[in-house]
């Protein structure tokens, strides 16, 4: 059984999964955030959905998709400077591994799959150790980074919030 402390869906459906990708493939300019190239999602967009309209009212946070080349690895990290975030995979191929685990120091240990389902945004513990493989294609990403008086919210907060907006 999967550890809870990782990652929560919102099982209330993305409604734009569609434009986003239509964003990621056609995006011009890119920058490089933590070794990740993203792109901005502009607010206007995100204030179509239910579930972001939600967290707009509450929270600050800026919202972008973020590009990971194929044969590529996002090696064991925590965050540094970011509690909490919420991502949707947009598209990978079917070919890309998100893994979680409790300690990554030893040679061998237990780690967990994120298997993210199709139009799902998840509430993703920044905190707790985690990588990413993508193999085949470029992997694209819509995650949301909450800033100013939020960027020190929390998983448990956040989930917490959730779990009472969208059971």
């Amino acid at each position: 059984m999967i550890p809870t402390d990782y990652f929560r869906p919102i099982f209330k459906g993305s409604t734009l999964k569609k434009p986003l990708l239509e964003i990621a493939h056609t995006a011009i300019e890119w920058h490089s955030h933590y070794n990740f190239d993203v792109t901005p999602v502009p607010p206007e967009l995100m204030e179509q959905d239910p579930v972001l309209r939600r967290l707009m009212a509450d929270y600050s946070f800026v919202g972008g998709i973020a590009r990971m080349p194929e044969n590529t690895c996002y090696n064991w990290h925590t965050d540094t400077d970011r509690q909490v975030g919420v991502n949707m995979l947009l598209e990978d191929g079917g070919d890309s591994r998100c893994l979680f685990a409790d300690t990554t120091t030893d040679v061998v240990f237990p780690f967990w799959e994120l298997k993210y389902l199709p139009k799902t945004y998840y509430v993703f513990n920044t905190q707790a150790p985690h990588t990413v493989y993508n193999f085949t294609k470029p992997r694209y990403l819509f995650t949301l980074e909450f800033f100013d008086k939020d960027r020190a919210l929390t998983f448990a907060e956040l989930c917490s919030v959730v779990s009472v907006n969208f059971p």
